[in-house]
């Protein structure tokens, strides 16, 4: 019941709400809380990582409310222009960045010679992002394991790779991301073939929305996705926020629910009314660094939402 009424309230902003679409799947839902509050709106809070995401639909008035509810310490806080002012004297974000949020809509694929890369090339993508700045900020080894991970080689050598944050065959969403050209190698276009690559496999999958997020000064980037029929479809702000010290109480009477498959979910009915279940992801955002993605069930310990595609078209 709890999670038929959020994935309802998610389906109202899809292409916003794609890292917490993915976060209904089993084996990730219960590490997040969620709240609903007035109309659809809706807030998240992933709980399995030491600086937690928040995620809020809803307009000024309600997003507002919700963060009243939240009331995270210090939380990675996703933000849509309309919802900034409401944030206001409740959280200060440490160092924002705009985001464009772009979504695949007509794939017009750059071909190339690719290479599926998986686990047993973990040596070989950490040597690789370790060769520029930025580089797999938002990467965790188990990542590898989803299998749609793509790379070109050049004499050997790994020298371009993309690969996915999130993917959730339920919910047929992904987050494109990890996307990362050694700086040897760029300007050659390799990030469009892999990243290329990596969506043909999702729509051969049967995924159906499928985004990935740029830093909004990124106009290289952003003309490279565009050119394999990406479009921005909206703009946010992301970075690491401090709760104000005024606004740090908000009493609340814990429930317990039964969950999906056995698992116990956690429902917490806030005094102004609201809703939370508890749900979860595996990754943690770097402070001052821009950092969206999440990924298939594996150790509670590594990225969620905000990715900026780095390393160059």
């Amino acid at each position: 019941m709890i999670k038929s009424e959020i994935r309802r309230r998610l389906e109202t902003n899809r292409e916003w709400s794609i890292y917490a679409l993915a976060d209904l799947d089993d084996g990730m839902f219960e590490h997040c809380d969620w709240w609903t509050g007035a109309g659809d709106s809706l807030a998240l809070v992933f709980r399995a990582l030491d600086i937690r995401p928040i995620f809020v639909i809803g307009d000024a008035p309600q997003t507002r409310a919700l963060l009243t509810a939240v009331n995270e310490p210090t939380g990675y806080l996703n933000l849509q222009p309309h919802q900034l002012e409401a944030a206001e004297g409740l959280y200060a974000y440490r160092g924002r960045h705009k985001m464009n949020r772009m979504i695949m809509r007509d794939l017009a694929p750059r071909v190339g010679d690719v290479e599926v890369i998986d686990s047993t090339h973990r040596h070989e993508v950490e040597l690789l992002y370790a060769t520029g700045d930025g580089g797999g900020i938002a990467f965790a080894p188990f990542q590898l394991e989803t299998g749609l991970f793509r790379g070109i080689r050049r004499g050997g050598e790994l020298v371009a790779v993309a690969g996915v944050h999130v993917v959730s065959r339920q919910e047929s969403v992904a987050g494109v991301g990890n996307v990362f050209t050694h700086p040897g190698h760029r300007g050659r276009g390799y990030a469009q073939v892999v990243t290329s690559a990596v969506v043909a496999t999702l729509l051969e999958t049967g995924i159906t929305t499928i985004g990935l997020n740029v830093e909004h000064d990124n106009a290289a980037a952003i003309r490279a996705y565009e050119r394999i029929g990406f479009r921005t479809s909206s703009y946010y702000f992301e970075g690491v926020a401090n709760r104000s010290a005024s606004e740090s109480e908000n009493p609340a009477r814990l429930v317990r629910h039964q969950g999906i498959g056995g698992r116990e979910d956690c429902a917490r009915v806030v005094d102004a009314g609201f809703l939370v279940g508890c749900h979860g992801r595996n990754e943690i955002p770097e402070p001052g660094k821009t950092n969206r993605g999440s990924v298939l069930p594996g150790p509670p310990s590594s990225t969620w939402p905000g990715l900026s595609q780095v390393g160059g078209p």
